[in-house]
């Protein structure tokens, strides 16, 4: 009975230094870590899923029907300062952009149809609530590219003088989506007046 509490005694004790240790060495890690996190403005995962940014060199039209307008950003997200608002109520209001950065939009002018609005400098629009229409008068429409490359595969024709809306851009060509069709669209696709016809 003796010998049985003694081992019991001594496996107690073994096991209570074991078990002691590892937290002192454990303990500093978590207080380390929080530190590191409120230093950065933005995560380790955060940083992974920003999108690159395109260049970008077409123009297109403002399909926004919010009449308080269109929000012109100072970075390319919907927690970014506000410019300046884009009308909704013209005629129509046109946007000439410089980039593409995800579901976003650069540009570097606006302007309304009346030229009673006008915005110099660069500024972030949301992508979807552009638009562009087709060109390709008198034909059967005109080509939409699976790529941002003529030398794609063709994945659908949109008929001329219809509007698409504005995905994203690369270069000269426009990401489009219409009804079922979603691919590129070369610039001589592009008419981005809605209210005429492009030469």
């Amino acid at each position: 009975m003796k010998r049985s509490l003694l081992v019991a005694a001594i496996i107690y004790t073994l096991t209570g230094c074991q078990t002691s240790n590892p937290p002192e060495a454990i303990a500093p890690t978590p207080q380390a870590s929080p530190a590191i996190a409120n230093n950065s403005p933005i995560s380790t995962q955060e940083l992974a899923t920003v999108p690159s940014s395109q260049t970008c060199n077409i123009s297109a039209y403002v399909i926004d029907k919010d009449p308080q307008g269109l929000n012109v950003r100072m970075n390319a997200s919907s927690r970014s300062k506000i410019l300046t608002k884009l009308p909704t109520n013209t005629d129509a209001a046109f946007v000439d952009i410089v980039a593409s950065q995800g579901d976003w939009v650069q540009i570097d002018k606006a302007e309304s149809a009346r030229r009673d609005f006008e915005f110099h400098g660069k500024g972030w629009l949301y992508t979807q609530l552009l638009g562009t229409s087709t060109r390709g008068y008198g034909t059967k429409g005109v080509n939409v590219y699976q790529e941002a490359s003529e030398k794609s595969k063709v994945v659908g024709r949109i008929p001329d003088q219809k509007e698409v809306k504005l995905l994203s851009c690369r270069g000269s060509y426009a990401k489009i989506q219409y009804e079922n069709i979603t691919g590129w669209l070369a610039r001589e696709a592009q008419c981005p007046n809605p209210l005429t016809t492009c030469p």
